[in-house]
């Protein structure tokens, strides 16, 4: 595939630089191809005992990470110490809801042509659990949710 011009992404990260250490690539030929990219990164990985600087500062380097890859939006899911919880426990159907419709970059709002999703042969716990919930989102469905 060479023509990315009329592509939309979306890159469903766990965490915060998974986006860039599993499809930075990608992001960045289907960019260059004239494409769109969007990013939905479910967790910023804050430690319990972070300060308000440290927590700032991630938030930022996100942010100018965004800006260097020149995606077209992205959304953080838990972007607060108190809302940093591990993905793994978070029920499965609350993940495909904000995948399938609630995020700003939901299946729903963005209507990708490409989606792409952490593996399954991860051995981080949350990275599996975000895989489920990505292949139970991006289902076949009688009733197509966009012309996906």
């Amino acid at each position: 595939m060479n023509d990315f011009s009329n592509e939309k992404l979306l890159v469903v990260a766990p965490h915060c630089d998974d986006e860039v250490l599993g499809c930075g690539g990608l992001i960045s030929k289907v960019k260059k191809g004239g494409g769109k990219v969007y990013i939905l990164i479910f967790n910023l990985g804050f430690e319990k005992d972070d300060t308000k600087e440290s927590q700032e500062k991630r938030k930022n380097e996100v942010k100018e990470a965004m800006n260097t890859l020149k995606v077209d939006d992205y959304h953080l899911v838990h972007d607060k110490p108190d809302n940093n919880r591990d993905l793994d426990m978070e029920p499965l159907h609350s993940l495909i809801e904000i995948i399938e419709s609630t995020s700003s970059v939901s299946l729903e709002k963005i209507a990708p042509t490409m989606v792409a999703i952490p593996t399954i042969f991860s051995h981080h716990q949350d990275h599996v659990h975000v895989h489920n919930a990505c292949i139970a989102a991006l289902r076949p469905s009688s009733t197509p949710i966009s012309s996906i």
